[in-house]
Order: structure tokens, then C-alpha cells, then sequence
């Protein structure tokens, strides 16, 4: 100033009035006379809020830059009217597999990165009608020319007056191609559940603010679980077991599925269910622990195992017929050739009586001879009822006759703490049988009841009557399947002794098998020998 220059444009640092900082831009002049500063004037511009603005700005632009570079995805700047690249970050250059400087000052046409010039023309239409573009579906090239897919976010932006376009690109490729093979994952799933012939049913665990399991939910089940529970798939999802189904835990399935997720043991199980009014039905049940939940396979499986016990009868019933035949053509060989012995016994000892005179001191011996060959022949024909080669002699008999003449029989003998009780259908039944074989069934059966009495006695009660056998009766018989439906006379025989186990209940008609003393046990044989010999039937058939 003191040589006549005027100073313009220097900073001053200095405060205002309140003491805050403040940055000044200065000017300043002066008069100088005779070589002195006579008089100097200046000014002054406040530039502390601009110098802020620019430091904002440089900063902004700075973190811009920073965002743009390190941002892991595929970002570039390119010019809006012929797609030049302007920049493109680091993500965007390993994506294409080319480095930055072969990228900018060219176009993604001229590079080959669009499949189709119309994939970025899609992209510009849309940034120009709605002022951006948010995931559009495009597919590109990368520098190997590897075709891909990507979801294309696009906006408007001005750089030294120029319009470009800001886009992100999004490589979707490998999303796509999990997510396509899990829907065909699933789609295999669901045809695979909803082609099983078990009910399938996936539960999650529901744990209260203590994490015990309270209960479960439905998160998926197939068409026959939907017939398994009567309940549509859009009901079922999301509802609580315990609350949909409350037998689950009335019965105690609920306990078990958490034991399985709780210790991971799978549990493999069969059991019978029932509901009033409906047929009870056999269920296997297999329970799989999830991450937080179960699997549950369901089938019915009440026909197998009425296939199964059907098959297992037959096969008994089989080994049973087999191992009766065997025994009826053992005692029937045995009982024929016994008979002819006893007919040349008997013979002899009637001549030798004749002879001999009733006055002869050998007379009561041969009687006793006699006596024992009627009782052989007695045990023949016992044999021959349950071989079923006996003489059959039809005629109607009249049930209650033939029972209360056996019973007269069985009176004379009766021990003195057993009683007899006769229970006779009015009008009795009648059928057509062997008069002797008939007597002989309820001879056997009778005496068979008071031997089961035992020393204690009791009451033996002697029942008949007519009555009505349908297929399920006859089929808990042993006869099974040899006798038809329909009308039938019985003869029942009922005591007050100890019972049978069932060990001996399934022996109780096996020749010679007794739980007496040894050469008892052909009398219950001979009952159901009588009783498998195919009679001329009428309306009345006798059961015992």
C-alpha cells in the first residue's frame, strides 16, 4: 500500500463478536504523499460458510468416491446416449473379468456385454418414463462370454453437464439356479408325499418363554393326511396339535413325539385306535426328529394284520386237520384191527360159556371176559367216532330225549357234593343223527364236567335249545369253516371248576392227551370226532 498497490484477495483468520472463529476474504488501498502513507481504506467478505460448504463438499465427494470403489456390487457410470462406460468400480471390473482401464471410453455394445442391444434399450426406457429403473431382468456377457443373468437398477445423474446413467448390477445367475432346483425339489417332495400311501405330516415344536415344549404346529402335510385327519390342508397349517387333535395328548402321543426330538431316537410303533361309532383300526406310526420339530409317517395297517391272524389261523387250522388226519387214520387202523381181535375173543368166550354151563365155577370168569370185550368194543368205537369210519345209524332224535337219558345214567354215580341241573329248551330240537353217537357226545361231556369239579364239587348245568350261528361265530369254532350259517340245535355243558389254561385248551381235543391219570383222554376226541361227520341236515344241526 505504501507503493501505491492495492492488495486484493488475502485470508484473515479473526473472530466476531461472540468469540467463534471466522475466515475473511480482504482487500485493501491507500493515498501515499512525499513517500507517506496518508490514508489507507480496505474491505472485508465473511467466507466461513462458503470455505464449510466446500469442505462438505469435498468430503461428500470423497465418500462418493470411496462408496462407488469398495461397494461389492457391480456399479458403472456410463453416458445415457451411447452407453460409453465414464467409471466403473472394482466389483464391476472382476464381474466383466477385465480391468478398469479396457473399460472406461468404451461401450458395453462395443464390448460385447449385452446379449441383445434391446436389453439396455429396456433399462434407458424405463430410466426415461419413470426416472429409474429397479431390478430389471437382463441377460449380459462377461469378458469369456459367458452368457448370465442379472437384475439391472438404473437412475439418472449429471456429470460436467452431460447425462449418465448410475446402474447396479445384480449377477443372479447362481440365485436362480438354487432357486429353480429347489422348486423342482419341492415339486418332487410333494408328488412324492402326496403318492405315499402314508399319512404324512410335518410338525414344528412350540416352546413357551422357558423353551419347554408346549405343544406342536403344522407346517406341511400330504392329500392323505388331509383324508387321515378329515380336515383341508388350508386348516391344518399353522393350527396347534394339541388343539386340533386333542387325543394327542389325552393318550399320550404328544409325550412321545417330544421325547423323540428331545433325545433324536427315531420311534417305530403299532396301535389300536377307536372312536364311538367307528371300527377300530391298527396304525403304525414312525416319528423322525427335524431340527425343531418331527416327521410322522401314518399307515393303517389293520388289513395286514387281519391278513396276517386270518393267515396264521389257516395255517394252524391247516396243522391241525394234518395232524388230526394223521391221528384219526392211526386210531381207525388201530380200532379195525382191534375190533377183529375182539370178535375172535368174544367168540371163544361165549362158546366156552355155553359150554361150560352157568353152574360151572368158570362161568363168572368168562362173564368178566365178556364184560371186558363189550368196554374194548366200547373204546373201538370211541376210536372210530374220531377217526370217522363209525357205522353211522340215522334217525330223528329228539335232542332233550337223548341228553335226559344220559343224564339218568349219569345220576347213579353222581358224587355226592356235585349237582346236576338240566336247563331243556320247550318245544327241545330235533335233528337227524346217530341215536348212539349222539348219547355218546353228551355221555362225554357230561362226565367230562364233573371230573372237573373235583373234590370241592359245584353245580354242572346241562343246557339246550336252538339258536343262530353267522360267519364271525362259526369262525371262532373249531370246526371253523366245516359248518355252513344258519339254524342250529346246541347242547351246552357248563361247570364250577377251576377252568382251563389256555395251554389246555388248545389240547383238549387231542386223542390221549388228559390231565387225569394215564388211558383217560378219548373222550373229548370223540366228541369232536361225532361232531365232524357230515350228517343229512335238516333245519336243526347240532353244535356243541
Amino acid at each position: 500500500v505504501r507503493q501505491g498497490h492495492r492488495i486484493e484477495g488475502f485470508e484473515t483468520e479473526g473472530r466476531d463478536r461472540s468469540g467463534r472463529a471466522r475466515c475473511f476474504l480482504n482487500a485493501a488501498s491507500g493515498i501515499v504523499e512525499n513517500g507517506c502513507l496518508v490514508s489507507i481504506w480496505g474491505s472485508q467478505r465473511d467466507l466461513t460458510e462458503e470455505k464449510r460448504t466446500l469442505e462438505r463438499l469435498r468430503s461428500s465427494e470423497e465418500r462418493f468416491a470411496r462408496a462407488f470403489e469398495l461397494n461389492p456390487g457391480a456399479i458403472s457410470i456410463s453416458r445415457l446416449e451411447d452407453g460409453v462406460f465414464v467409471d466403473v468400480n472394482r466389483a464391476f471390473a472382476e464381474t466383466i473379468g477385465l480391468p478398469r482401464e479396457q473399460l472406461i471410453g468404451r461401450s458395453g455394445h462395443e464390448l460385447n456385454l449385452w446379449a441383445t442391444p434391446e436389453e439396455r434399450e429396456k433399462v434407458v426406457r424405463l430410466v426415461r418414463l419413470k426416472g429409474f429403473a429397479r431390478r430389471v431382468p437382463a441377460r449380459v456377457r462377461n469378458a469369456s462370454g459367458e452368457l448370465r443373468r442379472a437384475q439391472i437398477s438404473a437412475m439418472p445423474i449429471e456429470i460436467e453437464g452431460r447425462a449418465c446413467l448410475l446402474v447396479l448390477a445384480e449377477d443372479v445367475s447362481e440365485i436362480e439356479r438354487a432357486t429353480e432346483a429347489l422348486r423342482r425339489s419341492e415339486a418332487l417332495f410333494r408328488a412324492a408325499a402326496d403318492g405315499s400311501l402314508d399319512a404324512f405330516f410335518v410338525l414344528e415344536a412350540v416352546r413357551d418363554a422357558g423353551e419347554r415344549i408346549v405343544d406342536f404346529s403344522f407346517v406341511d402335510l400330504n392329500c392323505r393326511g388331509e383324508r387321515f385327519i378329515g380336515r383341508e390342508r388350508s386348516e391344518v397349517i399353522g393350527a396347534r396339535l394339541c388343539q386340533l387333535l386333542p387325543v394327542n395328548r389325552q393318550r399320550g402321543y404328544f409325550q412321545r413325539y417330544v421325547q423323540v426330538l428331545e433325545t433324536g431316537r427315531v420311534l417305530e410303533e403299532e396301535f389300536l385306535v377307536s372312536s364311538p361309532g367307528q371300527r377300530e383300526r391298527w396304525l403304525r406310526h414312525q416319528v423322525v426328529p427335524l431340527e425343531d420339530g418331527v416327521a410322522i409317517w401314518t399307515r393303517d395297517v389293520t388289513e395286514r394284520r387281519q391278513a396276517a391272524e386270518e393267515r396264521r389261523r389257516l395255517e394252524l387250522g391247516v396243522q391241525n386237520a394234518q395232524r388230526l388226519e394223521s391221528l384219526g387214520v392211526l386210531a381207525g387202523g388201530v380200532a379195525h384191527d382191534f375190533n377183529n381181535l375182539l370178535t375172535g375173543i368174544q367168540g371163544y368166550a361165549d362158546l366156552a360159556r355155553r359150554k361150560a354151563g352157568t353152574a360151572s365155577p368158570v362161568a363168572p370168569l368168562l362173564e368178566e371176559i365178556l364184560l371186558g370185550v363189550r368196554r374194548a368194543a366200547d373204546l373201538t368205537q370211541k376210536m372210530l367216532a374220531f377217526a370217522g369210519g363209525g357205522q353211522l345209524d340215522l334217525e330223528w332224535v329228539a335232542l332233550n330225549e337223548a341228553v335226559s337219558e344220559m343224564v339218568e345214567l349219569v345220576q347213579v354215580g353222581f358224587p355226592e357234593r356235585c349237582r346236576l341241573e338240566l336247563a331243556l329248551a320247550r318245544p327241545g330240537p330235533g335233528l337227524e343223527a346217530d341215536p348212539t353217537q349222539l348219547r355218546q357226545v353228551a355221555l362225554n361231556l357230561i362226565m367230562n364236567a364233573t371230573e372237573a369239579l373235583g373234590a370241592e364239587g359245584g353245580s354242572v348245568v346241562v343246557t339246550t335249545g336252538e339258536t343262530t350261528c353267522d360267519g364271525a361265530r362259526l369262525e371262532r369254532s373249531v370246526l371253523g369253516r366245516e359248518r355252513d350259517e344258519g339254524r342250529y340245535a346246541f347242547l351246552r355243558v357248563a361247570d364250577e371248576g377251576c377252568g382251563m389254561s389256555e395251554e389246555v385248551r388248545h389240547r383238549i381235543f387231542d386223542p390221549f392227551f388228559s390231565t387225569k391219570f394215564t388211558g383217560r383222554g378219548l373222550g373229548m376226541a370223540a366228541v369232536l370226532g361225532v361232531s365232524r361227520l357230515r350228517l343229512r341236515q335238516y333245519d336243526n344241526r347240532l353244535v356243541g
